[in-house]
């Protein structure tokens, strides 16, 4: 956003129904330029800062709405007055107020305002070490010059504070340190420009923090506390986003804080890291994902990926992160299309083990989705119904043998069992086998014999079964045998080639 500034010799009184808006014996006209070139007019009363200070001395309430300010520092109030910490302010208002920089002013067409003061080298908004007190703040629509805007060590205190439709301009927009008592603090809309956005080291408390509809250049949570807190990123533009040992889990009197992110309808165009992120709950719905995402050393309760597209890459483990513990979705079916979503991930990223792994939930997903929909249309009691039901009872049967032929040990295991099931029928029933006369050798051995040759389709032909139900059992074991051999080649092969 550009902007200039003119003073024009006329008082200012606008009314609004909404809000107070004070009459000023000035009027300032800022002209703003978007990046679209699209141009605007508006008035706002002219504010001197002196006022402000003035005004901070008495403790009185300050309304600033629709006022332009320049060359706002409480930095410089502190050092007029001798003060090391925070500062008393009871500012109630500033919706659509104008926070110039400085930077423009010398540029303005009229009188001076300030003739015996350099208000070009004022390049911040300053509310450093500011304290609120409780009660609602609210700096709706309000506009910031083009230099930074410090908002650090403040405290705002119970109360809900609101920047709704915020402009911060084109420097670095500075919460960090800052510290918000009970209530919502309302982002919603605002655009934080192309600086850094940091919330380094800032503590919340229990409410619910609104960023949808906001454009970031780039967000920093590094080290962040919170109470009992909702944190939601709805229609949200990010550029790189870094939540940065975000604890979430520390306890307060003896209760564990219950913290919710959500960041719904978003488009990540840049890298993300939420790396060792602690929280109760992570959802990222129908989010689209052009980059990188980092999660590892996530730990939550509940996680979900529910409706997002990935064009980029996750990089999240499997059992580290315990997915299969956490992932959560609507219905069945949902967190199978997460999953899916997932192995194709873990595929391009070369964790095979963990495709492995999301593919195998993936199926038992499909699986129980099958059963709900077969239930939920009752069609138990039909046809089609009755078939799905065995093509799932089928689908059972092969996660049971070979976790979908991706564990060749689980195969083994399996093959060990049915040898040892033949084995010892034909050792309880030893009418069912007999042997030749050419090899002479204990029964037991006998037994073991006949089931390997069997089990894995040799055929020695020294041992023969000797009644037509040894024909069938026999005949059963040696399909057995194949197709559990077929089964564990194909997931030996898929395990070690890879």
């Amino acid at each position: 956003m550009k902007y200039k500034v003119k003073i024009l010799e006329e008082p200012f009184n606008l009314e609004s129904e909404e809000h107070d808006i004070l009459p000023r014996a000035s009027t300032v006209l800022v002209t703003t330029t978007d990046n679209e070139g699209e141009t605007k007019e508006e008035k706002y009363g002219f504010v001197d800062r002196e006022e402000v200070y003035s005004l901070i001395d008495s403790g009185q309430k300050i309304n600033l709405n629709h006022c332009y300010i320049a060359g706002f520092s409480l930095s410089e109030y502190r050092k007029r007055k001798g003060l090391d910490g925070s500062v008393s302010i009871n500012l109630c208002d500033a919706r659509n107020a104008f926070f110039d920089t400085g930077e423009s002013f010398e540029r303005a067409i009229g009188r001076e305002i300030y003739p015996d003061k350099n208000v070009s080298s004022y390049k911040n908004v300053d509310f450093i070490g500011a304290n609120f007190g409780d009660g609602d703040i609210d700096f709706s629509y309000a506009k910031f010059g083009k230099g930074n805007v410090k908002f650090g060590d403040v405290k705002f205190g119970d109360g809900n504070i609101v920047f709704i439709g915020t402009e911060f301009g084109k420097g670095e927009v500075y919460f960090s340190i800052a510290k918000f008592g009970d209530g919502n603090v309302d982002f919603r809309w605002a655009n934080f420009g192309d600086g850094d956005v940091l919330f380094n080291f800032v503590n919340f408390g229990k409410g619910k923090v609104h960023f949808s509809g906001a454009k970031f250049g780039e967000l920093y949570f590094v080290v962040p506390k919170f109470g009992e807190i909702e944190i939601l990123f709805d229609w949200t533009y990010f550029g790189m986003v870094k939540f940065s040992n975000l604890n979430i889990f520390e306890k307060e009197n003896g209760q564990t804080n219950r913290v919710t992110i959500v960041f719904s309808n978003c488009i990540f165009k840049d890298s993300v890291d939420m790396q060792y992120v602690e929280c109760n709950e992570l959802r990222i719905y129908n989010c689209t994902i052009e980059k990188i995402v980092k999660l590892q050393g996530l730990k939550v309760n509940r996680f979900s990926l529910t409706d997002t597209i990935n064009f980029g890459q996750i990089f999240i483990r499997w059992k580290e992160e315990k997915l299969s513990e956490v992932l959560t979705g609507e219905s069945a079916q949902d967190k199978a299309d997460q999953l899916v979503m997932l192995k194709e991930n873990f595929h391009s990223i070369g964790r095979y083990d963990d495709e492995d792994m999301a593919y195998v939930e993936y199926r038992r997903s499909k699986r129980k989705a099958t059963c709900e929909e077969v239930r939920k249309e009752k069609g138990y009691k039909k046809i089609s119904g009755i078939y799905k039901y065995f093509l799932v009872s089928m689908d059972w049967l092969i996660d049971w043998l070979s976790m979908y032929a991706t564990n060749p040990w689980r195969v083994a295991s399996r093959m060990a069992v049915f040898f040892t099931v033949f084995t010892g029928i034909y050792l309880l029933f030893p009418e069912l086998i007999i042997k030749s006369d050419k090899i002479s050798q204990p029964y037991f051995w006998k037994c073991i014999s006949y089931s390997i040759a069997t089990f894995l389709t040799i055929g020695y032909g020294n041992i023969t079964p000797l009644t037509w139900v040894a024909v069938v059992l026999s005949g059963f074991e040696g399909f057995l045998g194949v197709f559990l051999t077929a089964l564990f080649t194909v997931a030996f092969a898929r395990k070690v080639l890879r």
